[in-house]
């Protein structure tokens, strides 16, 4: 499972990445590090996820290094947010607010619960 890609940190990020995968169900945990790529980005945002469908193949999962070095509890949502948008298939949203994204924010945050009362 070291095969996850993390671009942007000195290590330090693709250890957690790689110790909050193994938390997850098996083949959930497999497919996140097959099909995605771990952004380490600085800025406003928390985090953000691109299907692999915008570029070319592999799932992009952004994380702020911010909550990472500063507020870890947010880090791990942050990641298991993003993740949880990959392994559910969503799609790239440009209607802030609209339906279809309040819906798959919520379904993305119901699987973000079951995985971490299901961690260790």
């Amino acid at each position: 499972m070291e095969d996850v890609f993390v671009f942007g940190d000195n290590g330090d990020v693709k250890e957690a990445i790689l110790f909050l995968t193994a938390k997850l169900p098996e083949d959930l945990s497999r497919r996140l590090m097959e099909e995605c790529i771990v952004v380490v980005v600085s800025g406003t945002l928390n985090g953000f996820y691109l299907p692999s469908e915008i570029v070319n193949g592999r799932g992009v999962i952004a994380l702020n290094y911010s909550l990472y070095s500063k507020s870890y509890d947010r880090f791990i949502r942050t990641f298991f947010h993003e993740a949880a948008h990959h392994i559910l298939g969503h799609s790239v949203l440009f209607g802030k607010n609209s339906p279809l994204e309040k819906r798959q924010e919520a379904e993305a945050e119901a699987l973000v619960s079951s995985w971490l009362l299901r961690a260790d």
